[in-house]
């Protein structure tokens, strides 16, 4: 595994320097797999969302498809990924801003409950709760000529396993990208 600073995520992200994108791709396109992925801490991801928001005045929306990108990666280990997918998740929806969901989050993960000064109770409720299997509803279907039938970019987990009071997934979920293929096969 390979630790990835914020400025080489950043540059392989915006592709904007031309001699730093040049040695950042490399590193992404040939460095990194599935077998050995890019470790991207706490810290790297909330510098990241501060330069998009912050000196490059990118959208919510905007942030919010960055990082579901690299969530999707299975090139990448996302430190504390579901945490991490659930601010993500309230970033997009608007319902809270990166940082304060991504605390949240973890405050719930510890176990903890989570108050701040917008709240207006002391009982923690991160993210209303969701009995749902995907947290995109963007599908795409492909063309029958890759005999990919459906790709679903989403956050997954067994039908049936219990959502915990406060979270918006199970704990046993994973990002990623469902493809089925015409054939019934499903990666």
């Amino acid at each position: 595994m390979i630790g990835l600073d914020t400025n080489v995520v950043l540059r392989y992200l915006l592709q904007d320097d031309p001699a730093q994108t040049l040695q950042g791709n490399h590193i992404f396109e040939q460095e990194l797999s599935y077998q050995n992925p890019g470790f991207i801490n706490l810290v790297t991801i909330l510098e990241i969302v501060w330069v998009l928001r912050n000196l490059l005045r990118q959208t919510s929306s905007q942030i919010a498809l960055q990082l579901e990108n690299l969530l999707a990666a299975d090139s990448f280990e996302i430190q504390n990924e579901q945490q991490v997918f659930e601010a993500v998740f309230a970033l997009k929806t608007g319902i809270e801003e990166f940082e304060d969901a991504l605390i949240g989050a973890l405050n719930a993960w510890a176990g903890c409950s989570h108050v701040n000064l917008r709240q207006k109770s002391s009982e923690a409720t991160f993210i209303p709760r969701h009995r749902v299997s995907l947290a995109s509803s963007e599908k795409v279907i492909m063309p029958e000529s890759d005999n990919i039938i459906l790709e679903e970019r989403g956050f997954f987990w067994w039908l049936g396993e219990a959502v915990p009071k406060g979270r918006y997934a199970a704990p046993l979920g994973v990002p990623g990208v469902l493809i089925i293929h015409e054939d019934g096969r499903a990666r």
